[in-house]
C-alpha cells in the first residue's frame, strides 16, 4: 500500500509549482533548455509530484535537447496521469447519474436541467443553477491522511486509486490558477474534463513524435490509433492542422491546442515510414522476414548513450578513491579463485574511440581521437587454464526464477543435467524458510522447461531456490527480502511473460533491473545509481562521445512501470518514486547493463523465441566488467554462475600449451600486459563479431583483428573484376 506521498498537495505547495512551471516556461522560450528541465524536475519533486502537465511540459525540453526516449517516457507518463484523472471523472459522472436518479424517484426534477448544462457549458466558470452537480476539488489539508486511516481498517486502497486522487486534486487546482478561479470555488466536471482532454491530446501529440523520432514507428502507430480511437467523435478537420510542434505557453501552456486531424496525418505519415523501414531491412537481410522480426524492425529504436548532464550519481572512475576501492574488490576475487593472491589490478588507460570511419573510397581510416578508460593489468604472469580470479557479487537473471531451474542469484543450474563432459552432476538446491513452504503450483503457460521439452520439473514451485547457502544469504542482502521479491513470484509471473513473449533483443534486460530496483529498495531506498553493483560500471560516456544505444519503448519505459508499480508495489509518481525511478535513470541503468552484461542460451529453460541474437540467461559482474575487450584475448570465461576466468591460448596457439614440457607453463598475459577477454565467439567473422559486441562496446570494434580483418575483406574485394552485364 502506499504511503501518505499519495497525498494531494497542499494550497501552498500548488502555488509555487505553478510559479515554476510559469519560470520553467520562461527558461524554455529564452532557449535555456537544461535550466527549463531543472525547473520542471524541482516542481515535480518538490512541490506537485502528481503533475501530468509538468510532465507534458517536459517532455517538450527532453525533445528539444535531443533526448527524444526520455521525452517519451515523460510523455508517457503525462498520458497515464491524464487516464487515471479521466477515470476519477467518470465515476463522479457516475454518481451523478445515481444522484440524478434517485432525486427524479423522489419527485425532483432539477437534476436534469442541470446536467444538461453540466455537459455542454465549457466556461471557466461555473453557474448558481449547476452548482448542485459540481467537484470538491480541493480536499482539507489532513484530509488525505484521515482517509488513508480509515481506509487502513478496512480494505485497502489501491496504489493506482491513491495515485487517481491525487493527480485529479493537483490538475483540480492547476485548472484554477490557469483561469484565475478563487481556490475555495467548485469546479465543474465538464470543464475539468475538457481541460484534461486538451492536455491529454497534448501529451499524446509529444508522445507519438518522441517515439518517431527514437524509430519507434510500431509504437508511434499504435499510440495514434489509441489516440484517434479516445476522441474518434470528433470529426478531424485536416485544413486546420498545424504541422509544427508546439511549445509550452508561458501562461502553463493552457492556450495549446491540438486538433484531431493532427494525429490522421501523423497516422499516415508514420505508415509510409514504416513501409520503408521494413522494406531497408528486407533489403539488408536479403530475405523475407517473419511477422514477430517485422514486430522487432519496427519497434527497436536508438537513444543517446550518455552521461546526462544532470546526474550527479556518476563517481569518478579515475580517481585514487575508486581504483582503490576496486583493486579492493580484485583482491577479494584473487582469494576466492585459491590463489591467495591477486594478478591483476585496475588502472586507467586510453583507448580509441569505437568509431570506424571510412574515406570516399572505402577504405579505412583508423581513429586517432582517445578517451579515458579503466582497465585491468597483469602483476603477475597469468598461465594458460590457471583460474585467478573468481566473483561471488553478481546481478543474474531469467525469467521465472520460481520454476527452480536455476540459482536465483548466480543462474547456476539447479536441477539435475549433464556436465560440458556429459557427467550427471545432482546440484544441492536451498530455499529461503521466509517464502512459503508449501506453494501452489506455477500458473505460467508456455512449454515446460528442459531439453528437447522433457519436463524437468513436473510440477513447477512457485518461489525461487539457490546452488548454495552463500548465493541464498547474497539473494537476501540484495534483491530476496520480504520487503521486495520474497513470496511475490506471482506478482511477477505475467511479468516474466511479457518478457519472453517480446521479439526484441534488449527485452531480457528487464530481468535484471527488477533484481537491481528490488536491491535499492531493500537497502533503506538506496538510490538505483549509488549501488556497490551497479555504481562502477561503464555504460554511459560524455555527451562528446556521441555513442547511441538500441531501446525500445516497452524494454525502457513500460516495463519499468509495470515491474515498479504492479509487481513491487511502488508508487512511481511521487516525489521519491521520480528521485528514484526517473525514466532518466531506467535509461542509465539499462546502457550500464549493456555496456557490461554477458548471455547465454539455456536449453534447460525451454525458451521458444523469434529473436536469434536475445540471450535467455544474463549476468553482469561488477568487478570484471572493467576488463575491455579484444578479439584476440589472453583471458577465457564462461557467462553462467559465478564469474571465472582463466589464462587461455592466443589465437594461432591453441596447440602450444599441451605441447610443452613438463613444469613448464605457457603464459597467457605477461607482467604488465593488459587483460582482455572476448565479449563474443571469438570464432565469428568479424561482421557477426562487431554486431554482437555492439551494445556492450557503444560502436564497432576497433581492435588489431577486426581493422586487420576488415582491411583484407575491402582489399578483396576491391580486387575482383567488375561483373559484366553484356549479353
Amino acid at each position: 500500500m502506499p504511503s501518505s506521498s499519495s497525498i494531494p498537495p497542499s494550497q501552498e505547495q500548488s502555488k509555487l509549482s505553478f510559479a515554476t512551471i510559469q519560470q520553467a516556461n520562461a527558461a524554455f522560450n529564452a532557449g535555456e533548455f537544461l535550466q527549463a528541465r531543472e525547473l520542471c524536475t524541482k516542481a515535480l519533486t518538490e512541490y506537485t509530484p502528481y503533475h501530468p502537465v509538468i510532465y507534458a511540459n517536459r517532455a517538450c525540453v527532453y525533445s528539444r535537447l535531443g533526448y527524444h526516449d526520455l521525452a517519451a517516457g515523460d510523455a508517457y507518463r503525462a498520458v497515464m496521469l491524464m487516464e487515471y484523472i479521466r477515470a476519477v471523472l467518470e465515476g463522479l459522472e457516475e454518481d451523478d447519474d445515481e444522484d440524478d436518479e434517485e432525486e427524479g424517484q423522489n419527485g425532483s426534477g432539477g437534476g436534469g436541467e442541470g446536467e444538461a448544462t453540466l455537459h455542454t457549458d465549457g466556461s471557466a466558470q461555473a453557474t448558481d443553477e449547476d452548482k448542485s452537480s459540481t467537484l470538491e476539488a480541493e480536499p482539507e489539508a489532513n484530509g488525505g491522511e484521515e482517509e488513508e486511516e480509515e481506509e487502513e481498517e478496512g480494505e485497502p486502497t489501491s496504489i493506482f486509486t491513491h495515485i487517481a486522487q491525487a493527480a485529479y486534486a493537483t490538475v483540480t487546482t492547476f485548472y484554477k490558477f490557469t483561469n484565475n478561479i478563487p481556490v475555495e470555488t467548485d469546479v465543474r466536471r465538464a470543464d475539468l474534463l475538457a481541460f484534461t482532454t486538451k492536455f491529454d491530446k497534448l501529451a499524446s501529440f509529444y508522445l507519438v513524435n518522441s517515439l518517431r523520432q527514437t524509430s519507434s514507428l510500431l509504437d508511434a502507430y499504435e499510440f495514434c490509433e489509441s489516440t484517434l480511437k479516445r476522441y474518434q467523435d470528433e470529426v478531424p478537420q485536416p485544413e486546420s492542422a498545424s504541422g509544427t510542434k508546439p511549445p509550452p505557453a508561458q501562461n502553463g501552456a493552457q492556450q495549446l491546442e491540438i486538433d484531431t486531424a493532427e494525429f490522421v496525418k501523423i497516422k499516415l505519415s508514420i505508415m509510409n515510414e514504416m513501409n520503408e523501414k521494413l522494406e531497408k531491412a528486407i533489403a539488408d537481410q536479403a530475405a523475407d522476414v517473419s511477422p514477430e522480426k517485422s514486430r522487432s524492425i519496427l519497434s527497436s529504436g536508438v537513444a543517446l548513450r550518455q552521461n546526462y548532464p544532470w546526474n550527479t550519481y556518476e563517481p569518478d572512475r579515475f580517481s585514487e578513491e575508486s581504483l582503490h576501492k576496486l583493486n579492493q574488490n580484485m583482491t577479494k576475487c584473487a582469494l576466492n579463485s585459491g590463489l591467495g593472491v591477486a594478478k591483476c589490478e585496475a588502472k586507467v588507460l586510453d583507448l580509441p574511440d569505437l568509431t570506424v570511419q571510412r574515406g570516399e573510397d572505402g577504405r579505412l581510416i583508423e581513429s586517432v581521437h582517445l578517451s579515458k578508460h579503466l582497465g585491468i593489468f597483469a602483476t603477475q604472469d597469468i598461465y594458460a587454464e590457471e583460474t585467478f580470479f573468481v566473483e561471488d557479487i553478481t546481478i543474474s537473471g531469467a525469467p521465472h526464477p520460481g520454476k527452480r531451474i536455476l540459482c536465483d542469484y548466480c543462474s547456476e543450474r539447479i536441477v539435475p543435467h549433464k556436465n560440458r563432459d556429459g557427467v550427471d552432476v545432482v546440484p544441492e538446491v536451498h530455499t529461503c524458510p521466509s517464502c512459503p513452504q508449501n506453494p501452489r503450483p506455477s500458473s505460467s503457460g508456455g512449454q515446460k522447461p528442459g531439453e528437447g521439452g522433457e519436463d524437468v520439473s513436473p510440477d513447477p514451485p512457485l518461489y525461487p531456490a539457490y546452488c548454495s547457502q552463500l548465493c541464498l544469504r547474497l539473494a537476501k542482502e540484495s534483491h530476496h527480502n520480504p520487503t521486495t521479491l520474497c513470496g511475490r513470484e506471482d506478482d511477477l509471473s505475467w511479468i516474466y511473460d511479457d518478457i519472453i513473449a517480446s521479439p526484441n533483443p534488449i527485452s531480457m534486460y528487464s530481468v535484471l533491473l527488477i533484481k537491481i530496483f528490488a536491491t535499492s529498495i531493500n537497502r533503506n531506498n538506496t538510490h538505483p545509481l549509488l549501488l556497490d553493483e551497479v555504481k562502477y560500471l561503464y555504460g554511459i560516456p560524455p555527451p562528446s562521445r556521441g555513442l547511441t544505444m538500441r531501446w525500445d519503448f516497452v524494454t525502457c519505459v513500460v516495463r519499468p512501470m509495470w515491474i515498479l508499480t504492479q509487481g513491487l508495489g511502488i508508487d512511481i509518481y511521487s516525489a521519491k518514486g521520480v528521485r528514484m525511478f526517473d525514466t532518466w535513470v531506467v535509461n542509465t541503468l539499462l546502457a550500464k547493463i549493456m555496456g557490461t552484461c554477458s548471455g547465454r542460451f539455456e536449453p534447460l529453460l525451454g525458451i521458444q523465441q523469434e529473436c536469434d541474437d536475445r540471450p535467455d540467461v544474463v549476468n553482469v559482474h561488477p568487478t570484471w566488467s572493467l576488463v575491455n575487450h579484444d578479439c584476440e584475448p589472453g583471458v577465457g570465461w564462461k557467462p553462467e554462475g559465478k564469474g571465472k576466468f582463466w589464462g587461455i591460448a592466443r589465437r594461432g596457439d591453441e596447440d602450444v600449451p599441451k605441447s610443452l614440457p613438463p613444469g613448464e607453463k605457457y603464459v597467457a598475459v605477461k607482467k604488465g600486459e593488459e587483460v582482455k577477454s572476448c565479449y563474443t565467439d571469438r570464432k565469428l567473422d568479424y561482421k557477426v563479431r562487431r554486431e554482437w559486441a555492439r551494445d556492450m562496446l557503444g560502436g564497432d570494434c576497433v581492435c588489431a583483428r577486426c581493422l586487420r580483418e576488415e582491411k583484407g575483406d575491402l582489399e578483396q574485394r576491391s580486387s575482383k573484376p567488375a561483373s559484366s552485364n553484356t549479353t
